[in-house]
């Protein structure tokens, strides 16, 4: 796995040097990219070979969300225990509104070797918008996204994801 270009362009955000100084290695789940179709589910990058990571902070990064009111976009993480046979959701970001803010930062943070958790994981469903399921990471992690078109098909989302890995 390679050095990689930080998220967004022109010159690497303040956070980015802060984290990398102190000891979290940057890869790119997903380059940004415009994406104007409807889709449910739909997986936009897998990314391998994470398993000497023990923590991993990552980032949803929203540069536009040039659609209509009633558009959404939801993305989604996902991690595989048996080397890409079976996925399942660890983080499931806040819905996007097509009529929200453009330029939105979503952090979410998975470290199985912190708190445990107290609660049993549905890990055949998804979870709930804005909620992640720390202690579920593997050496594989999967972006999809559901894009819904309230009507007229002028939905344009543009984002990208980042992972910060930490051994």
């Amino acid at each position: 796995m390679g050095d990689v270009v930080p998220v967004g362009s022109g010159s690497p955000p303040s956070y980015y040097a802060a984290l990398v100084a102190a000891g979290w290695k940057p890869v790119t789940l997903l380059a940004s990219a415009t994406y104007t179709d409807a889709e449910i589910n739909a997986v936009k990058a897998t990314v391998a070979g994470l398993g000497w990571a023990k923590q991993a902070m990552i980032l949803l990064d929203l540069t536009d969300a040039d659609t209509a009111a009633g558009d959404t976009l939801d993305v989604y993480i996902d991690t595989s225990p048996d080397e890409g046979s079976t996925w399942v959701n660890a983080i499931h970001f806040t819905q996007i509104l097509g009529n929200g803010a453009d330029a939105l930062k979503f952090w979410a943070v998975l470290d199985p070797g912190g708190a445990p958790g107290t609660s049993v994981i549905a890990a055949t469903s998804d979870a709930a918008a804005g909620v992640v399921r720390p202690s579920m990471f593997c050496d594989r992690l999967q972006v999809r996204h559901t894009v819904v078109d309230a009507g007229g098909g002028t939905q344009s989302f543009i984002y990208s994801v980042a992972a910060f890995l930490k051994a």
